[in-house]
């Protein structure tokens, strides 16, 4: 376990350095990330699913932080988002509450869980600083279309073919075992 922090401190540092002061561009490349970390996790680094899953939190914090000590270039719209701010509010009282609940079986799967609600709520905020005209909206929608569409043909080829097949195929966490998850595909 050392030995992968180790491994991996390096890489969080310089995401930290370069997140922070470049937030926008982080929240885009995290946007990429988020469509195609499954393929990284589960054929290119199986070995790494645990660490590549941190990783795009890692990211996401960092732009966070970017976000939270750039200069203010609050929008108009800003205003809009009151109810909104309220509403994630009731829903952060309501997570942490939920913590304190007896019938938990782990602390730390609801740290997860809470982690998993409320780690990306921050973007609703953030996105309008990025997508200032509908100009950079619709470039955005564009190019997150562009990306999907290899996912897309991969999720294809992965439904016609059998549950047995190698690209339906999970690599587990222990020790390189293969087993078998079949979300797609025909049932043979």
């Amino acid at each position: 376990m050392i030995a992968l922090v180790l491994t991996f401190a390096p890489l969080i540092a310089v995401m930290l350095l370069l997140g922070t002061k470049f937030w926008r561009t982080t929240i885009v490349l995290m946007f990429v990330w988020l469509l195609i970390e499954g393929v990284f996790r589960k054929w290119v680094f199986p070995q790494y699913q645990a660490p590549i899953l941190i990783l795009k939190d890692v990211g996401f914090l960092a732009a966070y932080c970017g976000y939270l000590v750039s200069p203010k270039q609050r929008l108009a719209e800003a205003e809009k988002l009151k109810g909104l701010r309220m509403l994630c509010g009731i829903l952060a009282a309501y997570c942490v509450l939920e913590l304190a609940n007896p019938s938990l079986p782990n602390v730390w799967l609801g740290l997860y869980g809470l982690k998993n609600y409320l780690m990306y709520i921050p973007r609703a905020f953030i996105v309008p600083e990025i997508c200032r005209s509908r100009e950079d909206a619709n470039k955005f929608v564009f190019w997150t279309c562009v990306v999907t569409i290899p996912l897309c043909l991969l999720g294809l080829y992965q439904f016609t073919q059998s549950p047995l097949a190698w690209i339906n195929q999970y690599v587990s966490h222990d020790g390189g075992v293969q087993s078998m998850t079949a979300l797609f595909g025909r049932g043979e």
